[in-house]
């Protein structure tokens, strides 16, 4: 629970925690975890209350082995908004010139010396912090391929198939490939295969996704199959239980690395922790309609909260690094009775 201190001249949204094997009380033990809370107060949630607690909550994926946690702004400067608790203009700046008389006229110079810098600072009090577990690490589980993809349809005809390279083979050199890095990431665009990191423990919801145009626009009114297959990479650390094929119109790269949050149509969840490194795992679904998309992505569409994450090694690389390969996506039949339609296609919004 938080709640701003009375006199306190700034309020601020910014409050999270992050959790530690060993003790970083010492000088500049922190310096490492700056812009990298493992909780955070979503932005925009201002601590304004000076009379009342809020709660801040989160959920973490522990590594194992933490046992200290540390409570405070992990944001950079850059990256935390602030406001004046009372605005410097009209009234609220006479209230502001007497409350800083009060603190300089005050017989008490302590306190108001603290008064002085509170008016300086966002100063919150915190009281009632805990933690919780809310599942074991025991109970998580590893993907099988019987419940990834229990009945495999197997690749589809070429000419059936949407996906104008789903095999990666025409991925170098770039410019010529039909796949594309689809955020501020970077892909490893491979001849055969990408990969791409599905977690980051370095930035919280930092994500790669890769995508494609589609060889013509879906059908409102279609059902759909989607295969792909999917190795983790044996050097970093981390393994996770979400992948999932989004299906965009008119999609721009906007250069970001955080979260899309584009029309998810397929999602593995809550099947087990993809974590085999040595054999493909194939994965697949069948989804109705597709609006009139004419772009397919793939990636983790859900935050680090929605996703199940364990650690192997903590010396390796900190991503849970995937090859993916032999992306598919075909047309399996109509849905009864729909009569939807696009509009009239746009020029260049999918492959001739």
């Amino acid at each position: 629970m938080v709640g701003l201190a009375d006199r306190s001249g700034y309020m601020t949204d910014r409050i999270g925690a992050c959790f530690s094997v060993e003790d970083r009380s010492r000088k500049n033990g922190l310096a490492g975890d700056l812009g990298r809370p493992d909780v955070d107060n979503p932005p925009d949630r201002f601590i304004a209350d000076t009379s009342g607690w809020m709660m801040v909550q989160g959920i973490y994926n522990a590594r194992g082995g933490e046992r200290y946690v540390q409570i405070g702004n992990f944001q950079l400067c850059d990256r935390t908004s602030r406001k004046a608790v009372t605005a410097n203009r009209g009234d609220g700046t006479l209230r502001n010139m007497k409350r800083k008389g009060d603190a300089d006229l005050d017989p008490d110079r302590a306190r108001g010396l603290r008064r002085r810098l509170l008016a300086t600072q966002a100063y919150v009090y915190l009281d009632a912090v805990s933690l919780e577990p809310i599942a074991a690490q025991d109970a998580v589980r590893t993907l099988s391929q019987e419940d990834a993809c229990a009945k495999d349809p197997g690749r589809p005809q070429e000419t059936d198939d949407l996906v104008p390279d789903p095999g990666f083979d025409r991925t170098i050199p770039a410019h010529s490939s039909s796949w594309k890095n689809a955020t501020g990431g970077t892909p490893d665009f491979e001849e055969g295969r990408t990969g791409i990191y599905l977690y980051s423990a370095v930035n919280a919801d930092h994500r790669e996704y890769i995508e494609t145009p589609l060889k013509e626009r879906l059908d409102p009114c279609g059902r759909y199959a989607v295969r792909l297959r999917i190795l983790r990479k044996e050097s970093y650390a981390f393994a996770v239980d979400r992948i999932g094929v989004a299906l965009a119109e008119g999609f721009e790269n906007d250069r970001r690395r955080g979260l899309l949050s584009q029309p998810l149509r397929w999602e593995l969840m809550d099947a087990g922790v993809m974590d085999d490194t040595e054999e493909w795992t194939t994965l697949c679904g069948s989804f109705e309609g597709g609006g009139c998309a004419d772009r397919l992505l793939v990636g983790n569409f859900s935050s680090d909260a929605s996703t199940t994450i364990i650690q192997h090694d903590p010396s390796d690389g900190p991503f849970a690094y995937y090859f993916v390969d032999d992306v598919s996506l075909w047309r399996t039949g109509t849905i009864q009775g729909c009569t939807t339609t696009c509009p009239e296609e746009r020029p260049g919004s999918a492959l001739p």
